[in-house]
């Protein structure tokens, strides 16, 4: 068991609270945690990630993975432009 903390404020704009939030996760049976959700800038992608920055208009989905000890082995971001939002009709 650890505890760890992990951030990705998408900023500050009249009326709205930065944000990120965890959506999901799940434990292997190895004992690797996975993280799903949103997040804007600022959030710690490692080495190789699929996308290493927020495609722009709002937070975009992430992915992390957690050793069982705690340790940070990848994250990404994983979203295009307004893939996070439902488009509403005019």
């Amino acid at each position: 068991m650890f505890s760890t903390y992990i951030d990705g404020a998408f900023g500050f704009s009249a009326g709205v609270s930065p944000l990120f939030s965890v959506g999901s996760f799940d434990i292997d049976s190895a004992g690797d945690v996975f993280l799903t959700g949103q997040a804007g800038s600022g959030f710690p992608v490692t080495a190789g990630a699929t996308q290493s920055c927020p495609a722009g208009g709002g937070p975009d989905i992430f992915v992390a993975e957690f050793t069982p000890q705690g340790k940070l082995a990848a994250a990404t971001y994983l979203a295009g432009p307004d893939a996070t939002r439902r488009k509403r009709s005019p």
